[in-house]
């Protein structure tokens, strides 16, 4: 009953969730407590959270959504028409999307800072009398073949040919939904390409296994970013403000690790790495949770190794595995290891695992435990 009905609504109304194990230390459960509302505090006003628009689901989100516009500092609320029917008045700055044949919706939000158009309603779309602002052409597709990608451009041309003189303020976002790590480099890789002959695009998948990325790009390449409210959410929504509160917390970092493994999602590797980093360094270093399927791994470390990640984490079912990929070289007689680094165009393992249980058994040792047996409980990987 607690599940189907008081969590939905305390994870909607939360700004951090913090899992507890049944035998957690209360010290333990309140140090974790201390670092995710220490980072949601450093993520406000952010360069991150500045570029960040919330997005209300219905009319009964709007007021939560222009509080935390205002808590966090972010850019501001996305209004989509085919989610609101009637104006919408917010004393917050708006962007106004288009995903119904409304011609009018644009001047009915004729005040927003920012437009954006689906490319299937690209023919709704009238700006006369508008003046010129930030303009987003957007494709929402359930694949990445380069067709949708070039829709995107055409529908863009389409109407600019009415209105040239918005020409200098266009952009776009290509938000498809992405099913594997080849199409994820591949999407990546046309967006790459665009940017680097002076298109301004943002890269935003679909798919909870692909928020890592969202994170990743939004610190480097994409000129706007999206969140959901609330600390938790299912599907393929933009990510909950709560997952990005780490990753917008402090100064902009310019470098970025990260912890590969499936599942990942329980690690609370991306507070406390990024955590340390603020306290030490000002936050020169990121942590992402990238999950990877064993049948994937290859391609991951791949496309990995393009990101110019500085170095990944392995956890289970990947401490094996890593060993017989072609981009990983490892120190003769190697069995398994637990740390990648990138070195000359390639991923260096090692293996802290067993340095750490030697330094833990002579910690032991010196403390009058004596040799026997033991038992092990944990997956392995």
């Amino acid at each position: 009953w607690m599940r189907e009905t008081r969590d939905p609504v305390y994870r909607l109304a939360a700004h951090i969730c913090v899992r507890v194990s049944r035998g957690a230390r209360i010290e333990d459960t309140l140090d974790m407590l201390r670092a995710s509302v220490d980072l949601a505090l450093a993520s406000m006003h952010t360069a991150v959270m500045r570029k960040t628009w919330i997005v209300p689901a219905h009319q009964s989100l709007l007021q939560r959504c222009v509080s935390d516009t205002r808590l966090f500092g972010l850019a501001g609320i996305e209004i989509r028409s085919d989610l609101f029917s009637t104006p919408v008045n917010a004393d917050v700055p708006v962007l106004a999307s288009l995903r119904s044949e409304d011609a009018g919706f644009f001047r009915s939000l004729s005040s927003a800072a920012s437009f954006d158009c689906d490319v299937r309603f690209i023919e709704s779309a009238v700006l006369d009398d508008l003046a010129p602002r930030p303009l987003f052409i957007s494709t929402h597709p359930n694949d990445v073949d380069k067709e949708f990608f070039d829709e995107m451009l055409d529908a863009a041309e389409k109407l600019l040919a009415r209105y040239p003189a918005w020409r200098q303020h266009l952009r776009f976002k290509y938000a498809p939904r992405v099913k594997s790590w080849i199409e994820m480099r591949f999407a990546h890789e046309q967006c790459r390409v665009f940017a680097r002959n002076g298109g301004r695009i943002s890269l935003l998948p679909q798919g909870k296994a692909w928020n890592w990325m969202r994170a990743f790009r939004v610190w480097r390449l994409n000129e706007l970013n999206y969140v959901w409210p609330g600390s938790e959410i299912e599907g393929n929504l933009p990510p909950s403000i709560a997952y990005f509160t780490p990753h917008a917390a402090g100064n902009t970092p310019d470098v970025v690790c990260g912890l590969i493994g499936d599942p990942v999602h329980d690690s609370a590797g991306d507070l406390w790495h990024r955590r340390a980093s603020i306290e030490e360094d000002g936050g020169r270093m990121a942590y992402v949770k990238i999950p990877v399927p064993a049948a994937e791994l290859e391609h991951a470390l791949f496309f990995l190794l393009k990101l110019d990640l500085l170095g990944l984490s392995v956890t289970s079912p990947h401490k094996t595995g890593v060993i017989h990929s072609n981009f990983v070289t490892s120190q003769e007689g190697f069995e398994r290891g637990n740390t990648l680094t990138l070195r000359d165009g390639g991923w260096l393992l090692t293996d802290s695992d067993r340095d750490g249980m030697a330094a833990s058994l002579r910690v032991l040792r010196e403390r009058g435990v004596i040799s026997g047996s033991v038992a092990i409980f944990g997956q392995g990987g």
